[in-house]
């Protein structure tokens, strides 16, 4: 994964302190979480829970954004963060209330998370092109990035949506005239539509691998289109939901 995404820390940062700091964290968080739905639980332990859930918080955000070093990088405790978000093992509750508290408590610490992060998903998406055959690894990063931006807060806001939106290559200023191009190479979103969209040097790559024999049967080219079709209308599905958050 690691090599394919370009992040290298990404194929050992299951043995490192970062990953296990974040792991005790989580587990912590599931902890008190699960006790909440106790329904024996004493008045005094019912008042003490949502108070430890936002130590626990607190202290993931310390991780996070890097004040726990040098003893522990808060880079390598976010990649440890992701990687549990490509692997769908991270709850929901936990990163809403990850997200939640952050804007509640210190909105630098939202960008200092997940600015980061979210660079993180764009950078390893311009290394992807159709023809290396790594959707499962693409729509890892397309999965991270709609499930990051769909996390709601307090009065129905997304704040993880708001930052991207707010950042400078959102919707770069057009220099040259050519608004299509400036989009796909300098925008955020361009590497995550130009995959489904191919052109330039990718362009010859997927016709040589879809309809590089030199003679080819109608069932030959009906069977290839398939293929491609397929792979196209399932990531092209995942960028429309982030195109209609975002």
């Amino acid at each position: 994964m690691g090599s394919i995404l370009v992040v290298p820390e990404l194929d050992g940062i299951e043995g490192s302190k970062e990953a296990a700091a974040l792991n005790y964290v989580i587990m912590a968080f599931n902890k008190v979480n699960l006790a909440l739905n106790n329904e024996f639980l004493q008045d005094y332990e019912k008042e003490l829970c949502p108070l430890l859930k936002e130590q626990i918080i607190s202290n993931a955000i310390i991780l996070l954004r890097g004040y726990a070093a040098p003893m522990l990088s808060g880079r390598l405790a976010r990649i440890a963060l992701v990687r549990l978000i490509y692997f769908d093992n991270i709850p929901d509750v936990f990163l809403r209330d990850l997200v939640a508290q952050c804007v509640s408590h210190n909105q630098d610490s939202l960008s200092e998370i997940f600015g980061p992060i979210l660079s993180q998903q764009r950078y390893s998406m311009l290394f992807q092109n159709i023809a290396k055959n790594h959707d499962d690894y693409v729509h890892r990063l397309y999965r991270t990035i709609l499930r990051l931006i769909s996390i709601k807060t307090e009065g129905n806001i997304r704040p993880i949506c708001d930052l991207l939106v707010s950042r400078p290559d959102f919707l770069p200023d057009s220099v040259t005239g050519l608004a299509g191009r400036e989009i796909q190479k300098q925008s955020f979103l361009g590497p995550f539509f130009e995959y489904s969209v191919y052109c330039d040097e990718a362009g010859p790559l997927v016709v040589s691998k879809y309809f590089g024999e030199t003679r080819i049967s109608k069932e030959g080219i009906v069977m290839f289109n398939q293929g491609y079709r397929q792979r196209m209308n399932a990531i092209r599905m995942i960028g429309d939901h982030i195109g209609n958050i975002s």
